[in-house]
Parts: C-alpha cells; structure tokens; sequence
C-alpha cells in the first residue's frame, strides 16, 4: 500500500509537471507571436506570399505596438501602404502614405510618399488630385518616378504636350508614355452634332458613323418603313387616314429617338476611346509598382 501510495503521489508530480511545461511552452510561444520582431516577419511572408490585404493588417498590428529598433514610424506607414495598394485597397493605402508623409524623417522619404500618395490617386481615377500631389513635392522634375506619375496624369487629364515633356528625359525616355500622348493627341474623335445632322438627313446614318452600324441600319429600315406605310395609307384614305396618322406618329417618335441616339453613339464612341487609353495607361502602373521600372 506504501509503495502503491508512493507511486501515485510521483504520477501526480510528473503530470503537474508536464502541464506546467506545456503553460510555459505556451506562454512563450504566445509572446513571441505577439512580440514586434515575430508580426513584422509575419507580416512580411505574408507580402511575399501574395497575401497583401492580411499583410496589410499585420503591419497596422505591427504599428500598434512597440516599433523594432531602428525602424521608424514613416517606414511602418510605407509597408503598410504598399500591402494594401498591391491588394487594391487604394483609399486604406493613402490613409498610411500620408502619415508616412507627415512622419517622414527625410527628402527621400518624403518623395517615396507623394509618389505612393499620387500613385493611389491614378488608380483611383482621380488625375487632377494625383498631379496636385506629385507636383506639390519639391524638386519633383528630378524624381524618375514623380514625373512618370505626372506624365500619366496628364494624359488622362488630356494635356498631350506637357505629359510628353514629363516622360522624357533620362531614364524615362519616351517609351510608353509618350507613345500613349502621341496616340491620345490623335485620337478619332466623332463629333455628336455631325451625328445628329446625319441622321436628321438620312435617318441612322449618324448612328454609322458613330461606328454603330447595325443598330443605323435597323433604325433606316424601320424609320423607311413606317414612312412608306403612312405613304401608302394617306393614298388609299386620303389625309383623314387614322392609320396613316398612326405611322406618322410613331415614325416620328422613332424619328426623333434616333437624332438623340445618334449624338448617345458619338459620346459613347469617344467614351471608349478615352477608357482604352486609360487601361493602356494603368497597364504601365500595376497596382505592385515599385517605380523601378521606369523607362
């Protein structure tokens, strides 16, 4: 019994001490996932791997807490930014760019946040306010990135030349932008009143030259076919015809439809002419640029 007693009291010790390990095991383990040097790492495999929103929330952990020593809080700001722009969350990415701006401990920081701040804005569709941004950093000529920016803006904002003056120039060259300023400067525009004087000739022919042929053609036809029926009525029933006032009515209807649908089909082709031009644009501005790539 003695023995037996003895034995039971050593089990109890063992398993008190196993689980005493196992606390201690877990406790470190918890404090050094929540310990700043383990987020940051997380944070970064996160980035690597692709997975850049969840990225992005490990760094604002990261930012919650104690700072790495030697690291600063512009730096923390600008890996947080770039995990939510490359994950396409552009207006959470400008809330961390901008206090990157406002904790910037030097120029180069400084011209790092008003490229990120004018690259979001870009992406955004919101050129006026990207350019006012990039332009806004001192010295922004010199910066490869800021005027490659500001050359995409103008573009979209429809200033040929100056966006050519902003793409040239070392490293940039001419390259893609100027390219693109030189086709946006030519592009076929149609003009909405040619259209409707067209079709207010010859009904849908303003909507052909809008590029729309199919829907002029049916709009000719139908427009042609309820004239010769009217046509035909008023000659068999003399002016009286309600059925020939009936085709005139919806003739007319159809008649006045299509001058306002004809000048539609002009603004509507300049409209994807303008949003080709821009995809081509941010084509050159993958949401993950790093600026590097400038030519």
């Amino acid at each position: 019994m003695v023995k037996r007693s003895a034995w039971k009291r050593a089990s109890r010790r063992a398993c008190a001490s196993v689980v005493l390990l196992l606390a201690a095991v877990l406790a470190g383990a918890q404090a050094d996932y929540f310990a700043p040097e383990a987020v940051e790492a997380f944070a970064a495999h996160l980035f690597a791997q692709g997975d850049y929103l969840r990225a992005g929330y490990e760094y604002e952990r990261y930012l919650l807490g104690p700072l790495l020593e030697g690291d600063s809080p512009a730096s923390a700001h600008e890996l947080a930014g770039r995990a939510f722009r490359c994950g396409g969350d552009f207006p959470r990415a400008l809330e961390h760019f901008r206090r990157m701006r406002e904790t910037a401990v030097d120029p180069a920081q400084r011209e790092r946040a008003a490229a990120e701040i004018g690259l979001c804005h870009l992406h955004l569709g919101e050129a006026e306010a990207s350019l006012r941004e990039v332009r806004g950093e001192t010295g922004w000529e010199a910066s490869a990135s800021l005027r490659r920016i500001a050359a995409g803006d103008l573009i979209l904002l429809g200033h040929w030349e100056e966006a050519r003056q902003a793409a040239s120039g070392p490293p940039t060259g001419a390259g893609e932008l100027a390219a693109l300023a030189r086709r946006g400067e030519g592009l076929r525009r149609k003009s909405p009143a040619l259209a409707v004087g067209l079709s207010a000739l010859i009904p849908g022919s303003g909507k052909m030259y809008a590029g729309e042929t199919g829907d002029g053609l049916q709009s000719l036809l139908l427009i042609g076919a309820l004239a010769a029926l009217a046509g035909t009525s008023f000659h068999a029933d003399g002016v009286g015809s309600w059925r020939g006032w009936l085709y005139v009515s919806f003739g007319g209807l159809m008649y006045a439809g299509n001058l306002y649908g004809s000048a539609v089909s002009a603004r509507r082709w300049n409209r994807k002419q303008e949003e080709a031009l821009g995809e081509d644009l941010l084509a050159l501005f993958p949401a993950c640029w790093d600026g590097t790539d400038a030519r």
